[in-house]
Order: structure tokens, then sequence, then C-alpha cells
């Protein structure tokens, strides 16, 4: 590993830095703030380090004002971690090695130190890490953009409507990060939504997703969140629901605690979440073919219906699933029509459509009687870790692995015994 020697001061005293020591400082520049932590997440793309050793070599940055440190309290003895940002001389480093421009010289980057919530910056960095430690061996293009220098603005009257608390951008992907540590009303966290809503209607041509991330224990602070935090993710859903402007194309909003973030936030970057229209379509007919022709154990036949059947000319997206079954049983005694809605953890759209599709069912606008609703999902863990927040009477839930690995056995599916809670069941919901 080829290593440069860069001496500060009158006595011509230095370190050597290494390109690996080029990529972290210039994100420890960006970021503004993170924890050793944080810091050994971004090295870990990069080096095998073992983080006492990073530890040893920010204290020897941090002897020669490469980097600063702070001190952490958690109000508990013993507890306590460090957070650092730049320095002059990392700084002074970065632009000669042509890392950073030099307009950073006008920077005064010891007003990153006086951040303030301190918690709340730090662990919404905690959420950008995970973002980008998931992608970096994959793709160059994400950016983590501080939202100060790329405000969402209205055209017409020069105004900020909204600024994130981060931002993530993978071409025309913006990935809008906003950390929840309950100091806000989940009301206003719905007008923060509604800005978006209002900035995606003034920028069709990009597109936004805007990922609420609701804080617990996985990140220590001196606050005890707690590590279930289910009813201020089913409560802020349930309200959010009912936005309007919520199925513009061009955005999605997620709600999911932080300790659910590192299986959702690559898939968003990458753009694998949320699922196609196409996608949909495509396992709701994998469910058909699972439980009527695979599983022997389902004891209903089951047929695909077609749209012209089902649907008015001029249905609403908002009210139409990703698919149409009837069950039967053999003897033709018993015929249900039921609908398929593929979910997505955390996807605040997915639950619109489910409550919207539960509504249309009652009001009886379809051109056959709809009898259930069969939401699903595609992996067990999303299953379980979702939450809705509302109770519905004509829904069973279920999810693709757990049938497609249990073929010689009945499908199991699970009904709402509260908004927060599920049981096991039959179909009939026995």
């Amino acid at each position: 590993m080829v290593k440069k020697r860069h001496t500060f001061g009158p006595n011509r005293q230095g370190v050597f830095l290494s390109e690996e020591d080029m990529y972290l400082l210039t994100t420890i520049a960006e970021q503004r703030l993170l924890t050793t932590e944080q810091i050994h997440q971004y090295h870990s793309t990069v080096s095998k380090m073992k983080i006492d050793a990073l530890r040893v070599k920010l204290i020897r940055w941090k002897r020669y004002n490469i980097v600063h440190s702070h001190e952490y309290s958690l109000g508990q003895k013993g507890c306590r971690f460090n957070y650092y940002r730049i320095g002059f001389n990392g700084i002074k480093v970065l632009i000669e090695e042509g890392k950073i421009p030099k307009s950073w010289k006008d920077i005064e980057i010891s007003k990153f130190s006086s951040t303030k919530n301190i918690e709340h910056f730090l662990a919404t960095q905690e959420v950008v890490v995970k973002g980008i430690t998931s992608i970096k061996n994959i793709s160059s293009d994400i950016k983590s953009q501080n939202p100060y220098y790329y405000p969402y603005v209205d055209t017409a009257s020069k105004s900020r409507l909204i600024v994130p608390d981060w931002i993530l951008k993978n071409g025309n992907l913006h990935l809008n990060i906003e950390m929840d540590t309950g100091t806000e009303s989940i009301q206003e966290l719905q007008m923060k939504v509604k800005s978006y809503i209002e900035y995606c209607e003034l920028n069709p041509d990009q597109e936004h997703i805007v990922l609420i991330v609701i804080l617990d224990d996985t990140f220590l602070t001196r606050n005890k969140y707690g590590d279930d935090r289910s009813r201020r993710v089913g409560n802020l859903k349930k309200l959010l629901i009912n936005t309007p402007g919520l199925q513009l194309a061009n955005l999605s909003v997620y709600v999911l605690p932080l300790k659910r973030i590192s299986d959702t936030i690559g898939n968003l970057l990458h753009g694998l979440k949320p699922d196609s229209v196409r996608n949909k379509i495509e396992y709701a007919l994998s469910v058909g073919k699972v439980l009527g022709e695979l599983n022997n154990n389902f004891e209903y036949n089951i047929e695909i219906v077609q749209d012209n059947l089902v649907f008015p000319p001029d249905i609403k997206k908002e009210i139409k699933p990703d698919g149409v079954i009837k069950l039967s049983n053999t003897s033709g005694t018993f015929n249900e029509f039921v609908f398929l809605h593929l979910m997505d953890e955390g996807n605040v759209k997915d639950i619109h459509v489910l409550n919207n599709l539960s509504n249309a069912i009652a009001e009886d606008i379809y051109k056959i009687k709809i009898n259930r609703i069969i939401a699903f999902y595609k992996k067990t863990e999303e299953r379980i870790n979702d939450v809705i927040g509302t109770e519905y009477e004509n829904v069973l839930l279920g999810d693709f692995n757990e049938w497609t690995n249990s073929l010689n056995s009945e499908p199991v599916f699970y009904k709402f015994i509260s908004p927060y809670r599920m049981e096991d069941c039959t179909y009939e919901g026995q």
C-alpha cells in the first residue's frame, strides 16, 4: 500500500497517509460528524482494519489536528463514545490531494462541533452510513449530500419547501432521510410529507423516496427509546395513509424503526424497492400458482380472474389490486373472489392501497362481490416486522417464503387481533 508523508508545523512532523486514509478523511469531512463506530463502518468498505487499530489511528491524527474529537456521555458511569469532525490540517491535506475543492478553506469547520441536537444528527448519520456501506462496493454513483447545500425550493418563489435531515442520491433517485427522535408530533411529520408531495408535483422528472426512521435503542443515546417502536410507527402510518397526493408516481414514503433499516436502504438506493407494477402482478400470479397448483394440502382450486370481469373501465389505480383469484372447492359448492396485494415492509403507499381496497369492497363498487383480500410479503421477516397500524376484518396476511417452504402442509395465513398484533390461522380464519 503506497503512503505519502504529510508534514505540519515548523518542526516538520507529520504522518503517512494512504489512499484508504484519504477516502476516510474525505468521508469525515463530507459527513461533518461521525462516531468511531461509524467511521469504522466506512473504513470496512476499503480495509479489514480492526476498530481498535482505527482508534489508535484517529488518536494519532488528532495529535496533528487532522481530525478533531469530542466525547459524548450517555449519562451512565463509564458509558460514553467519541465522535469526530475534520481538522484544519485534514482540510489542508485533502485540498492538496484534490479530494475536496479549494472552497473548503472558507468553511468554518469548527461550527460542525456546535451542531444542535447531536443525538439527532449522529442517529441520522447511522442511517447514512448503513446506506452508503450497503452499496459502496456495488455502485460508485451514490452521492451523500448535505441538504443545506442542496435545498428543495419552489422555483417560482425561490423559497425552500423542505429540508431533509440528509440526502442520498443515485442518479435521478433522491433518498431523503427524516430522523424521528419523538420531539416532533406525528402531525408535524405529516406536514413534512405534504411538503415533499408539493415538491414532487412541481418536479415530476425527479424520483423521490422519503425514509422516515424511528429512533430506537439500536443507536445508544441518553434517552431510552426502547426496542419496540411499533406504536409510533403504526400511529404515523395510520395518519399518513390519508394524506392527499400520496399516490404520486414519483414519490414513495417509508416508515421504519432504525433496527430494520439495514434490510431496506440498500434496495431503495439500488431501485429494487419499491416494486414496479409489473413485478407486483408477477408475484400475484406466483401466489396463485403456489397455493393452487403446488400445494396439494390447500383444499381449494384457484383460477386467475381477468380484469374486465372485475373492474369498471375507469378504475383508479388506488383501488386496483395486483391480482384477482377465484377460490372454489372440488364439488363446486363454494366460490370466493379474492384480491391479492403485495406488501413491502415500511411502504406507506402499500397500506394506503390496502386501506382503499378494503373500503372499496365495503362500498361494493366492483362488478363482482369480493370476499376478502390476501395481503402478502415476499419474505417472512418482512411480514413479522412490518407494522400496519390499522386492523382490517376482511384481510388475511401471509408471505411468499413461508408458503413456498411448506408445500407439504396446509398454508398458514395471519389475521389481525389488533392494529399491532396478528395470529396464525387457516384460510377460513380458524
